[in-house]
């Protein structure tokens, strides 16, 4: 059974094609044909080793990349398995304030690593959004991206009738996307993609 969570593209240099990512929760190993080469694969650090190691191959078979989203900004382990599984990025989720994004570069740092992966954060709540000029303003060009989590995003309104599709959160979008532009970091959009999302984005 394959279970997509969310998914989002991101726009690449006019030499290659857009990509497609998404968190999955459930998968097997049957389908991994299915991949294509723009297709990114974007996984949950809670995965076992051996699924993350198993699709890192896949990945690289089909010559798509592996996006792993750590448990939090401070998970060293997460991290370290990560760049050990030569991941090809590795996602900080619920980043909300500058602190949060000062945590997760510090954790990178005191690895000492050799090679550095693609770096997200995501920006999945309305305190986050709010605070999203002191986050880029320390991102200080070691963020190469931010997903935006829609759904997280309308549920921190406490508001019944905004959802992940409503037009306030097509708003913070852009909103967000103009700021991350001056700062040369790419948005991405995640958080429960259906095909009004596909027309929408």
């Amino acid at each position: 059974t394959r279970c997509l969570n969310s998914c989002s593209f991101k726009e690449k240099e006019a030499s290659g094609p857009p990509t497609l990512s998404f968190n999955l929760k459930c998968f097997s190993i049957t389908e991994a044909p299915l991949a294509t080469a723009n297709i990114g694969t974007k996984l949950p650090i809670e995965w076992s080793e051996s699924p993350i190691l198993t699709l890192k191959s896949l990945a690289n078979l089909v010559g798509t990349q592996l996006h792993v989203k750590i448990g939090g900004v401070e998970a060293i382990n997460d991290i370290y398995f990560c760049i050990e599984s030569s991941v090809n990025g590795i996602i900080a989720p619920m980043v909300e304030t500058k602190f949060g994004l000062k945590k997760f570069i510090d954790s990178l740092k005191k690895l000492k690593l050799h090679r550095r992966p693609i770096l997200t954060i995501n920006i999945e709540s309305i305190t986050g959004v709010k605070n999203i000029d002191s986050i880029l303003e320390n991102a200080n060009n070691n963020i190469d991206n931010i997903t935006i989590g829609r759904s997280d995003l309308a549920q921190s309104y406490f508001n019944d009738k905004i959802s992940k599709n409503s037009k306030i959160i097509e708003q913070q979008i852009f909103y967000i996307s103009k700021k991350a532009k001056k700062y040369k970091i790419n948005c991405t959009v995640g958080g429960g993609i259906d095909k009004k999302t596909l027309i929408l984005y």
